[in-house]
């Protein structure tokens, strides 16, 4: 081929290209509200990857330095939350995003995710997502609630949830920054009528009964028990920030104006069991107190940690 006819097969393969990228952006309900303009902006600064099945994409607990489009094919997002929380795996198919949490709190992956079928997506790095993302992030954050909201247990399982129903919730969600040392639920008494998902910080909680800890951090939830139990029921779990905390909050009351019937939610989830410690706590020398978590006609219940494991663990 001669130079000139050369140039113009290229450009005209990088023309269809791009309109093959348009088309599927178009087709991304975040995306659906764009105009022309953003979309070819948007076009211009993502790259198409393939993954085979079975290949790992993003891996929980390693730096975000990408934001996913789905093409074509299945991803499987799993092992979501890097806390005790159990979330319900979620399966995204061809027009749905992932990995833009890690890219809008500057903090490691969440979750994992896998090739379910051999998939082709649209990827934009790091730097170019800060650029581009301006009016995007609202919307990004609403679909990242949405999200949420999907691999929650009470959600996960609950009867014929459409998508307009997670959207309306998703908009009754607030972020809210709470100070460390809030209670957020007291032993003995009524539960919180709300689910807090932990953007940001760490949640101690503790069982008064099994005298258990667990620890939800980002990508982790808490409170979701109390949206099915009765308006009075007592808190048996002390729940108290660690440090700061960023959260989406949703409360009862939202839920059952959007889905009117609250039978039609699944069962809550459970904690991932604690790792027993191997370390033999002799005396006080042993552990590093932290804070007092409830009193009562026990005496004091602390917060504290073993000095050899890092462990942490209520002590009466």
């Amino acid at each position: 081929l001669g130079q000139d006819v050369f140039r113009n097969v290229v450009a005209r393969q990088k023309r269809n290209e791009d309109a093959d990228i348009i088309k599927v952006i178009r087709k991304v309900e975040l995306f659906q509200d764009l105009s022309e303009m953003h979309i070819q902006k948007f076009a211009e600064c993502v790259t198409r990857v393939r993954f085979d099945e079975g290949e790992v994409i993003v891996r929980k607990g390693e730096a975000g330095e990408a934001f996913y489009i789905i093409e074509s094919g299945s991803v499987k997002v799993y092992d979501i939350g890097i806390g005790d929380s159990v979330s319900t795996d979620h399966v995204l198919e061809a027009g749905d995003s992932f990995g833009e949490n890690a890219l809008l709190m500057d903090e490691p992956r969440t979750a994992s995710a896998m090739a379910l079928t051999d998939v082709t997506t649209l990827v934009m790095d790091r730097s170019t997502f800060e650029t581009c993302i301006g009016e995007l992030r609202d919307l990004i954050d609403l679909s990242s609630r949405r999200k949420a909201l999907k691999t929650l247990p009470i959600f996960a399982g609950a009867e014929d949830m459409t998508e307009a129903e997670y959207s309306r919730l998703a908009e009754c969600m607030k972020e809210i920054c709470i100070k460390e040392g809030t209670k957020l639920a007291n032993i003995g008494k009524p539960y919180p009528k709300k689910v807090w998902f932990v953007r940001k910080g760490q949640i101690i909680v503790y069982g008064n009964k099994s005298g258990k800890i667990y620890n939800l951090l980002s990508g982790d939830y808490f409170g979701e028990k109390s949206i099915l139990g009765d308006a009075d029921h007592p808190s048996s779990h002390e729940a108290v920030c660690e440090d700061n905390v960023t959260a989406w909050v949703l409360n009862k009351e939202d839920i059952e104006s959007v889905i009117v019937d609250l039978d039609r939610l699944g069962t809550a989830g459970s904690y991932r069991k604690s790792k027993q410690t191997t370390n033999i706590i002799t005396g006080l020398v042993d552990i590093k107190k932290h804070r007092v978590l409830g009193q009562g006609g026990f005496g004091k219940v602390w917060l504290v940690e073993s000095v050899a494991t890092g462990e942490p663990f209520a002590l009466k």
